[in-house]
C-alpha cells in the first residue's frame, strides 16, 4: 500500500484512474483493504459477492417488512426506510437527525433481533474499524456536539408496473448533498472520495441493477452545480455517451463504490430490492479519521 495513502491527488485524476481500475471482486467474505481502495479512489467499485447467506437475508427482508413507523422518502416510486438520511431539507433536519439517531440504531437493530441474525452493517463497520485501526485512523460516525450520527439506514424499493421503465433511483451523484450543508463534520471530506457501501437482502427477481456512469459534475463547474441543485435526479441526457459500468447486486451481496459518479439504480419488475446502506469519508482536516453516516 502506498505509506502516504492519507494524500490525495488531483479529483479529476482519481476519478479517471478509478474508473479505469472498474470493479474488483471477491466471494465468500468482505475484505476492508478493497474498501479502502475505493475511498482512496483507487478503484470505481468493490462487490464482496455472497458475504450473507440467502436465508438470513430472507429473515432480515422479512423482518424489515414487520417494522412499524418507516420514513417514507417523497420519491417516485417510493422508497421506504427504517432510520432517517441526513440530508434532507425540512426545518430542523439537522437536530431532528441527531436527537433521532439512538432512537434509529435501536430501530435497526431490532430488525435483526426479530430476524434472529446478527447485524450485518455492524458486522462490515467491525471489520472496516479494525482495519483502519491498525493504520492508526480512526473509523466512526459523524458528529455534532457530543451526539454521534447514525448510519446503516435500511431501505425498500418495490416492484414497479413500468418495471425497468421507471428507474429505482435517478440518475444522480452524492456529492451534492454534502456540498449543501456546511458546518457539519461532513463539510470536512468535502474534497476527499466519498464512497457508498450497500449490503443486499434482496435485489428483486428482475431488475436492481446498478449503473455507474464515467461522469464526475465538477465543484467548480457552475452549470453542473445549477444541474446538481435538483437534487435526486439529474437529466438523463448528461450521461449520453459515457462509459458506463453495471453491478447486478445478489441478496447477501456488499457493494461499495465511489459514489461521486453519477449513478442510477434499474427499475424493479417482480420482486422488491432491500439493502442497508451507509456513506464514508475521510477527514479532510486531520486525515486521521473515517466518517461514517447515513
Amino acid at each position: 500500500m502506498n505509506p502516504d495513502f492519507r494524500t490525495y491527488p488531483d479529483q479529476r485524476i482519481i476519478g479517471s484512474r478509478a474508473f479505469t481500475s472498474g470493479v474488483h471482486e471477491t466471494r465468500g467474505c468482505f475484505d476492508p483493504a478493497l474498501f479502502h481502495a475505493v475511498l482512496r479512489g483507487e478503484i470505481v467499485a468493490y462487490v464482496a459477492r455472497d458475504v450473507f447467506p440467502a436465508e438470513a437475508c430472507a429473515r432480515v427482508s422479512d423482518a424489515f417488512l414487520a417494522t412499524p413507523g418507516r420514513y417514507v422518502y417523497d420519491v417516485h416510486p417510493p422508497i421506504e426506510a427504517v432510520g432517517q438520511p441526513l440530508f434532507r431539507a425540512e426545518p430542523g433536519w439537522r437536530d431532528e437527525y441527531f436527537d433521532m439517531a439512538p432512537i434509529h440504531r435501536q430501530q435497526l437493530a431490532g430488525v435483526f433481533a426479530r430476524a434472529g441474525v446478527p447485524d450485518a452493517v455492524e458486522k462490515i463497520v467491525s471489520a472496516v474499524k479494525a482495519y483502519f485501526a491498525d493504520l492508526r485512523v480512526t473509523a466512526r460516525a459523524i458528529r455534532h456536539g457530543a451526539r454521534d450520527g447514525f448510519y446503516g439506514i435500511m431501505r425498500r424499493w418495490g416492484a414497479h408496473s413500468s418495471g425497468p421503465a421507471i428507474p429505482a433511483a435517478g440518475l444522480h451523484e452524492d456529492r451534492t448533498q454534502l456540498r449543501a450543508h456546511a458546518g457539519l463534520e461532513t463539510h470536512r471530506a468535502l474534497h476527499n472520495v466519498l464512497a457508498s457501501t450497500c449490503v443486499y437482502y434482496g435485489n428483486g427477481e428482475h431488475g436492481g441493477a446498478l449503473r455507474i456512469f464515467d461522469l464526475r459534475p465538477s465543484v467548480g463547474d457552475a452549470a453542473l452545480e445549477e444541474l446538481g441543485s435538483r437534487g435526486y435526479g439529474y437529466p438523463w441526457s448528461l450521461a449520453e455517451g459515457c462509459r458506463e459500468l453495471v453491478i447486478q447486486p445478489r441478496a447477501g451481496d456488499v457493494v461499495t463504490f465511489f459514489s461521486d459518479f453519477l449513478h442510477s439504480v434499474d427499475g424493479i419488475s417482480r420482486g422488491q430490492r432491500i439493502n442497508s446502506a451507509f456513506f464514508a469519508s475521510f477527514d479532510g482536516l486531520t486525515r486521521d479519521t473515517v466518517f461514517l453516516w447515513s
